[in-house]
């Protein structure tokens, strides 16, 4: 390798060039065609007619001989040598008999082996001036009468020759080692690339192969090199070529689609993206070739396109919910179905249904269902029956109220729905639970919620922002419906006030004739009494019709007071834990007097033939008092000999059913008011019907009336399903 030129260091001269390092076993690093050099110092000893010549270089402390003519090759100290002297003043050096000079009389090169005597020495120079080290001539014999100023320059000429070859080949070198410095990291980054990355020469033959293609496409460098693309398919190598063909005239390729094939022979799409590779005259001579796995890319967009769609498809959902909003209080329970509906259709896999939580009360109660087919899920199916009334549930209660979605990926192992982990989650294997409340305000009306069965899901953002939307719409669909049963109600409580105060005019006018019948018996039979003559037997006859008349105004003005009570404000009522079983065999038992009076048969609901209801909170005494009346109305009217039947029943989402049958006439609405025609006083129950329908009004439920089949009719009392005590626990 020839010396390189280091700059100069502190202490070497502006002039000269520190020499290089040692090389191995004591000998001057070698240079190209090193017999150029070995000529130039025989011609040198030629011209001079002496028998050795040397070329020597500079070190940092030594000299060495780099070619000589009559000399062995060695270093010597650059302070104990006349070169080192040449080198160290940059001027030329005459020495006629070094044995008679001083300074170098002592000398290793004088007093050993070689014994010089002669020496004459110019310094070697590169083109910029710097010593490179230098060229002299040398004899074993004095030449006291040598012309110095023609050798000298002789030497020089020599020398100057000299450093242009030595300046020549150190750049030579210099950029042998840049070249190779640069080869290093070209193959470091082209081995780093985790790209596939290969280079092709003109004809399209593989060149090199980095370690990313050899994993993508499964062939080792060694068997790709040499080949036209063997990841190129048979089909694509015309087309192949016909992208090489612009890269001759400088163009680049970027980011070209094609498909590409592995070793085992699938395929995958790549962006293929290509650059000349120019010669020293800017001639293409190959190309790099860039190959990007673009399988991910085409999936993302491919799912964002889908993605897009499902959005759409959500907003169209949405839309049209909304629209028919307007609607949405007529139609409540289609509203829902159509929330539930587009649930199911707007996230894939799931089961999705409405709840709403009744006012005052602490349990779910679905309104609809509908399975991942878009199929309503009937009532009978287990599903539904598992899912009519979600059990208590405060945790999952604060969690509605704390958010506007709850997202359940994993609903076993959710904190959240463990409340519903034993009735439902696990029984019919759900995965992953989509919850979002229903709420107006900070009032919470109910709940949508998607079930996934299977193994845990994701939510994605937009499932959840879909689900939070449809319960948006389901607030305004339930608000809406409260908003408008609440107007219906007033307005039914205004006519029904209308026609109460119509009915009490014309009952303050009626009452006259009402109360005229028992005040003539009671007055007339007193006339009678008065009789001294009057047999026995007949004045105990009139003192009881008189007796049985005074009762009768003292019972027309007792159903008065208390119905007008009632009217005027709903009566406190005392709250305490209630059993119904017992409290309708109280209500049958003073019953049965009346009863057997008309050969009336009072049918219970045998023991064990249905669930005993539970227990619930209300007035005792109230209570009784509306069943009474139910019972003492369907005696009254049934004919004799009749049968009146009085049960009572749970069910879950619905409340407490009391039912009263008897074969008398229907009721109609009229029966339940308190003053809607004249003649009110004079029917048989009075306002039993009237005064029961508040009592159990009070306690938050309604009486009914509906006809069964064979001419029966049935008196129901509902009560809330919020009233229900949850059973007695062992002991």
């Amino acid at each position: 390798m020839p010396l390189a030129a280091p700059s100069p260091e502190p202490g070497t001269g502006p002039d000269r060039a520190p020499g290089p390092a040692p090389a191995p076993e004591g000998r001057p690093p070698a240079l190209a065609c090193e017999t150029r050099y070995e000529r130039l110092c025989r011609v040198a000893a030629a011209q001079l007619g002496l028998p050795m010549a040397a070329i020597t270089l500079a070190g940092d402390t030594e000299v060495w001989v780099h070619s000589a003519l009559g000399l062995p090759h060695l270093s010597m100290p650059r302070s104990a040598s006349f070169c080192g002297a040449v080198i160290e003043s940059g001027q030329p050096l005459l020495v006629p008999d070094a044995a008679l000079d001083p300074r170098y009389a002592g000398l290793p090169l004088v007093t050993g082996p070689t014994a010089i005597r002669f020496y004459i020495g110019v310094p070697i120079r590169d083109p910029a001036g710097r010593i490179l080290g230098s060229l002299c001539g040398l004899d074993t014999r004095p030449h006291p009468d040598a012309a110095a100023e023609q050798d000298i320059a002789l030497l020089e000429q020599i020398a100057a020759l000299a450093g242009e070859w030595l300046q020549q080949e150190t750049e030579a070198a210099r950029l042998r080692h840049r070249h190779a410095r640069l080869e290093q990291r070209y193959r470091a980054v082209f081995d780093a690339i985790p790209l596939p990355l290969a280079t092709i020469d003109p004809e399209g033959r593989v060149t090199a192969w980095n370690p990313a293609a050899e994993a993508v496409f499964g062939w080792r460098a060694e068997e790709a090199i040499g080949r036209f693309g063997p990841h190129v398919p048979p089909e694509q190598v015309a087309a192949a070529h016909a992208l090489r063909a612009p890269l001759g005239q400088g163009a680049t390729l970027v980011g070209v689609e094609v498909e590409r094939q592995r070793r085992d022979g699938s395929r995958l799409p790549v962006a293929l993206s290509m650059a000349p590779l120019l010669d020293g005259a800017g001639h293409a001579d190959g190309a790099v070739v860039v190959m990007e796995d673009i399988t991910a890319r085409q999936e993302a967009a491919r799912d964002a396109v889908a993605r897009l769609e499902r959005n759409a498809a959500r907003t169209r959902l949405l839309t049209g919910i909304a629209n028919a909003m307007p609607r949405a209080a007529a139609d409540l329970p289609g509203t829902l179905r159509r929330i539930a509906e587009a649930a199911v259709a707007g996230i894939e896999g799931v089961d999705a249904g409405v709840w709403d939580l009744p006012d005052g009360g602490d349990r779910f109660l679905l309104r609809i269902l509908v399975g991942a087919d878009g199929a309503e899920i009937p009532q009978g199916a287990p599903k539904h029956a598992a899912l009519a009334a979600l059990p208590e549930a405060p945790v999952l209660t604060a969690a509605l109220q704390a958010g506007r979605q709850l997202p359940a990926a994993d609903a076993l192992g959710d904190p959240r729905l463990a409340e519903l982990r034993r009735a439902y989650l696990a029984p019919f294997g759900i995965g992953a639970v989509l919850s979002a409340p229903i709420r107006v305000g900070a009032e919470l009306l109910g709940v949508v919620s998607a079930c996934s069965n299977g193994p845990a899901r994701p939510w994605t953002v937009e499932e959840q922002g879909f689900l939070a939307s449809l319960a948006d719409l389901a607030a305004l669909a339930l608000e809406a419906a409260r908003r408008a049963a609440a107007m219906t109600a007033l307005a039914e409580a205004a006519a029904r006030a209308e026609r109460a105060s119509r009915a009490k005019s014309e009952f303050l006018a009626a009452m006259s004739q009402e109360l005229r019948t028992p005040l003539n018996a009671i007055l007339g039979f007193a006339a009678l009494l008065s009789d001294a003559a009057l047999p026995a037997v007949r004045r105990e006859e009139y003192t009881a019709h008189i007796t049985a008349a005074g009762r009768q105004l003292i019972g027309l003005f007792q159903d008065v007071a208390e119905q007008a009570q009632l009217e005027g404000r709903m009566p406190a009522l005392d709250l305490a834990p209630v059993a119904l079983p017992p409290l309708l065999d109280a209500v049958a038992l003073a019953a049965a007097p009346e009863a057997a009076e008309r050969g009336i048969i009072i049918g219970m609901a045998p023991a064990g033939q249905a669930a005993a209801p539970p227990a619930l909170r209300a007035d005792a005494a109230r209570l009784r008092e509306a069943v009474s009346r139910l019972l003492a109305h369907a005696l009254r009217v049934s004919p004799p000999q009749g049968r009146v039947g009085l049960a009572a029943r749970f069910e879950p989402g619905r409340g407490f059913c009391i039912r009263v049958e008897h074969g008398g006439p229907a009721e109609g609405p009229a029966a339940f008011e308190a003053f809607l025609a004249p003649g009110m006083l004079a029917r048989p129950t009075g306002l039993g019907l009237p005064l029961a329908r508040a009592l159990v009004e009070a306690h938050g439920g309604q009486v009914l009336a509906e006809a069964l089949p064979g001419g029966r009719q049935m008196l129901l009392a509902r009560l809330p399903a919020s009233l229900a005590l949850p059973p007695a626990g062992p002991g």
